[in-house]
Order: structure tokens, then C-alpha cells, then sequence
């Protein structure tokens, strides 16, 4: 089988992936740690890809100069900045007929998984109001569930 020649990879599958790690009720922290990020990617992915095409292809430089400058407005910032990959797609999808909601249920599940990538102290469980990384993987995996059919049917940009 040539690998090159397969059908690119489905982000769903680590929705999948996430789910399974939830319901298995041995799961170590690191293992509900990596469902909590494998749930965020695969929405992000999914929005990535309606958004702007496979891997981000039809995110030039102009489009992404664009959403920045509705960014820098919409935040009244006197200097504009870069804008990261995931911040472009959060805000892209602002621009969406009602995907607000969706926007920022997307962000919740990016400052989930920045938590459970970065944060290794177990205070960042209690400044959510979560007692454990099963309740917080639990928790995001609904949220996931949630929006990805939203993500799922977002236009292109």
C-alpha cells in the first residue's frame, strides 16, 4: 500500500480516540490528559479544513492579514499582532453567520487543552472547578460532542 496515495486522515478519529480513553475507566491522568487534547484537535481540525481547505492550503497571507485586522478592531488594539493558526480559526469563524457561540465553545476546548498540554500543577483542575482530570476529560468530550456537527458545516471562508 503506498501511503501517499491514501485518503488523508480523518480528524475524527481522534474524537474517536478521545471518547474511548473517557470511557475506559482505568485511564491514568496523562491518558484523560491526551483525550482532552485529541478532543480540541479534532474540532479544530474539522473548522480548520471547512474554513480554508486541507491543512489550512487556502489560508494566504491575505486572508490571514484580514481576520488580524478584525481582530485588532473588534479588540480595539493600537498595534496589530499575529495572529496564531488556532487564533485564525477562533476568530474566522466569528465571521460566520451565527457561529459565535461556536467561536467560543471552540476556545473553551483550545484553553482545555492548553491545560492538560502545559499545565502539570493540579491547581489548574480547581481554577475550572473541575475535582479530577476524568471529570474535566468528561466534560470536554461533551462539549466536543456538542459542536462538532457545527464545525462540521461551516462554509468556507
Amino acid at each position: 500500500m503506498n501511503i501517499l496515495a491514501s485518503n488523508p486522515f480523518n480528524p475524527e478519529e481522534f474524537f474517536s480516540f478521545a471518547s474511548s480513553i473517557v470511557r475506559e475507566p482505568t485511564a491514568n491522568e496523562a491518558a484523560l490528559r491526551s483525550a482532552v487534547s485529541r478532543a480540541y484537535y479534532s474540532v479544530y481540525l474539522i473548522a480548520r479544513d471547512r474554513l480554508f481547505g486541507l491543512d489550512g492550503g487556502q489560508l494566504t497571507a491575505r486572508i490571514r492579514k484580514e481576520i488580524a485586522k478584525k481582530f485588532q478592531l473588534k479588540h480595539k488594539l493600537k498595534r496589530q499582532r499575529g495572529l496564531g493558526t488556532h487564533e485564525v480559526v477562533i476568530f474566522a469563524i466569528l465571521d460566520k453567520p451565527d457561529s459565535v457561540t461556536l467561536s467560543h465553545q471552540l476556545d473553551q476546548l483550545r484553553e482545555a487543552r492548553i491545560n492538560a498540554d502545559y499545565k502539570m500543577n493540579q491547581e489548574c483542575l480547581s481554577s475550572v472547578g473541575k475535582q479530577s482530570w476524568r471529570e474535566y476529560a468528561k466534560e470536554t468530550i461533551e462539549l466536543a460532542t456538542l459542536i462538532l456537527p457545527l464545525a462540521k458545516r461551516l462554509p468556507p471562508y
